[in-house]
């Protein structure tokens, strides 16, 4: 909104608010709602120079109480009738003038720091001397009797708590907005993190077998001009090395990408496995309404430890939960739980993490190449379209190679699957005492 705007809204807001009012001291002196509203505008609209929002005011306001006043009164005589008015209304313009003049001097233009007992102070000072500019216009030019003064520093005290205590109810509403819309933020932050950092993780591990394709490549080319094979082949094997090698360089320039504009100044310190829990519950309810499933997700943390690497944990259990939630699909009554809970006995020194869902389970054939790169049971019959199936395979990767864990996993079809992972404390706590 422009600064123009701004003064015409204030300007309209006070000049209804005018019309709220009561009658004091003498004929034509109201206490009115206006005060307050010009108040709380002058903290809200901090970029208007207070002097011409005064002015503008001093005239709005006014002029719209004088047109008013003019249709609600008897006189007969116009020109009588308008002299009324005129005399009830021209010293409200004294007062806004004045109150624009004394707030520019006692907090606008001020090098003190903006305080709310400051602002609330302002109030009464502005107040009360533009009250005090009024009653003299009114009386011609004298000052109001001792009596009236007092009356009127009562009614700036009064009418500057309630200034205060609207523009403090405020503030207070917007920084709590801002603290949500922060925290929200920051939770969909980490969730896209958890997925950058897995990825990133994935990709630098394949960049070890992308090296050896491109050897074996190259060491195929070396044998066949050993061996006098065509040129075509020769070519062909060598072509395939070079673009291998493209295929490297790419790889590389992501994942360093990713690494300097984006996972270089995330927060690395860790958090709480209740707080991470907290944040997937968010993350996989929201996902669950986006796709209206008829699912119900349920995590349990039993015990509330400390979690260094959190980014990775989320991206194990993140996983896994929404294998599970694509395994219920449409299913009516779908169950995917999450529980977390310390190891006893013989696994005291590990933290035990279960992902239980109710969908059509894992046929048996399958549970020894689940883990493995491009298994996936997410093929779309009608598209042809199938899953890339690293899900699990990235989450065994990050149990075995960054918490040095463990995964296994059991189902039975038709009723359920589960998977179990184990992971030491030592591990998952990293540094954090």
């Amino acid at each position: 909104m422009t600064k123009w705007k701004k003064a015409l809204v204030m300007a309209m807001c006070v000049s209804f608010g005018s019309q709220i009012y009561v009658n004091l001291f003498t004929d034509g002196f109201i206490i009115t709602l206006a005060v307050v509203l010009l108040g709380i505008f002058m903290y809200q609209y901090n970029t208007l120079e207070p002097i011409p929002s005064g002015i503008l005011v001093g005239i709005a306001s006014p002029l719209f109480r004088g047109i008013i006043l003019f249709f609600q009164t008897d006189i007969a005589d116009l020109g009588l009738r308008f002299g009324s008015v005129f005399y009830r209304v021209y010293p409200d313009v004294a007062f806004y003038c004045s109150y624009g003049v004394f707030f520019y001097l006692y907090y606008w233009n001020n090098t003190r720091k903006k305080t709310y007992a400051n602002y609330f102070l302002c109030m009464v000072f502005c107040d009360f001397m533009s009250n005090m500019m009024e009653m003299m216009v009114r009386y011609g030019g004298h000052p109001a009797p001792l009596e009236e003064m007092k009356g009127l520093f009562l009614v700036a005290l009064g009418r500057s708590v309630v200034i205060t205590f609207v523009v403090v109810s405020i503030e207070s509403y917007k920084n709590l907005l801002s603290r949500n819309e922060h925290e929200e933020r920051y939770k969909k932050l980490m969730i896209m993190a958890s997925v950058f950092k897995s990825e990133v993780y994935f990709m630098s591990k394949n960049m070890v077998e992308i090296e050896d394709v491109m050897k074996k490549a190259f060491m195929l080319y070396r044998t066949m001009e050993n061996e006098g094979y065509p040129e075509e082949l020769k070519d062909l094997s060598l072509d395939i090395s070079k673009d291998v090698h493209e295929i490297k360089k790419d790889y590389i320039r992501v994942i360093k990408g990713l690494q300097d504009n984006f996972l270089a100044d995330l927060d690395e310190g860790g958090m709480k496995i209740k707080d991470v829990v907290q944040i997937l519950e968010l993350d996989i309810n929201e996902l669950i309404r986006e796709r209206k499933q008829d699912i119900q997700f349920i995590a349990r943390v039993r015990y509330d430890f400390d979690v260094d690497d959190h980014f990775s944990l989320m991206s194990v259990l993140r996983n896994l939960v929404i294998n599970g939630i694509d395994s219920v699909g449409d299913r009516k009554c779908g169950i995917v739980r999450l529980d977390v809970f310390p190891g006893v006995g013989e696994n005291k020194d590990f933290y035990l993490f279960d992902v239980t869902d109710n969908g059509p389970g894992i046929p048996a054939g399958d549970m020894d190449v689940i883990f493995d790169p491009g298994y996936s049971t997410k093929f779309d019959g009608e598209t042809g379209d199938i899953n890339r199936g690293v899900g699990l395979t990235l989450v065994r990767d990050l149990v075995r190679d960054k918490f040095r864990g463990q995964i296994c996993a059991e189902s039975k079809e038709g009723v359920y699957t589960r998977f179990q992972i184990k992971l030491p404390k030592q591990a998952v706590e990293g540094g954090l005492k």
